[in-house]
């Protein structure tokens, strides 16, 4: 197996194809020196010109030996392609909103496709022979795990992220028309505290102190509903199965752990998934 340096060695000896990442100067490098250099993607090659996609992401052309070819793609790189995933601070109110549920913690129906849901808390990735591997595991939490949970929004703390798989427009109603299940989004991570949230709301348990949401001041109420101490994770619509169930495996959870037969289970269907 060659090594890095030899790797970059014949890459570089090889002719400039479509695809490749060009590092360029001058007019489209999107700054006012235009001697300072800028990467562009290689979309055309005809004899010694070749056409890119500049800083402004339009065509641009120029002579073979005014570019280099980059070369920082070349080694090892175990990071994920978090390209892929979309980071953002939110508030519960947005949480809610994404899952599809009112501010009492009721589910709304989805506005977009009859028979659909906004939000499933029990996503699923699709098997090789059209059957659908379900990987959450059930609602597990206390009473007192859920108290925690509202203690910690009360006291400001860090409630974690709240991971979501996006589903197309036209997934989604494939699947309706199928007479499948099927969301706009799935919930990889975070369904146990989304459950406490939604059933304080509900007055399903009081709090430590023993106030159940109703009983809670107007004032009291909007802080909950805007405490933003919480981040929410969206994985794009063209993330595949494998990338959703090793992200869902990767991300710490809080409460009760789950099982290793649950893991093993989980991790023995990511080795039969395609990328």
């Amino acid at each position: 197996m060659m090594n890095k340096k030899q790797q970059i060695e014949l890459f570089l000896s090889q002719p400039i194809k479509v695809g490749d990442v060009i590092r360029f100067t001058g007019d489209g490098n999107g700054s006012q020196d235009k001697t300072r250099g800028c990467y562009g993607e290689v979309t055309k090659v005809e004899g010694d010109t070749i056409s890119f996609l500049n800083y402004y992401r339009r065509e641009d052309t120029r002579p073979i030996s005014e570019v280099t070819k980059v070369t920082d793609h070349i080694g090892a790189n175990p990071f994920t392609d978090w390209k892929r995933v979309d980071f953002q601070k939110s508030e519960i109110r947005s949480l809610l909103h994404t899952i599809g549920h009112n501010e009492n913690g009721e589910q709304v129906p989805s506005r977009y496709i009859k028979g659909s849901q906004t939000c499933s808390f029990d996503p699923f990735v699709t098997l090789e022979d059209g059957t659908d591997f379900y990987y959450q595991r059930g609602l597990e939490w206390t009473e007192e795990q859920n108290q925690l949970l509202i203690d910690s929004i009360y006291l400001g703390i860090d409630i974690g992220k709240f991971s979501f798989r996006s589903r197309s427009f036209e997934y989604v109603e494939k699947r309706i028309n199928a007479g499948l299940p099927a969301s706009f989004f799935d919930l990889i991570d975070g369904k146990q505290r989304i459950n406490a949230i939604i059933e304080f709301l509900g007055n399903k348990f009081p709090d430590n102190y023993g106030n159940y949401w109703t009983e809670l001041s107007g004032k009291a109420q909007t802080r909950f509903l805007c405490y933003s101490n919480v981040q929410k994770c969206e994985l794009g619509e063209n993330t595949t199965d494998k990338e959703t169930l090793t992200q869902f495996l990767m991300v710490n959870h809080s409460g009760k752990p789950m099982s290793k037969e649950h893991i093993a289970n989980v991790q023995a269907i990511v080795q039969k998934l395609k990328e």
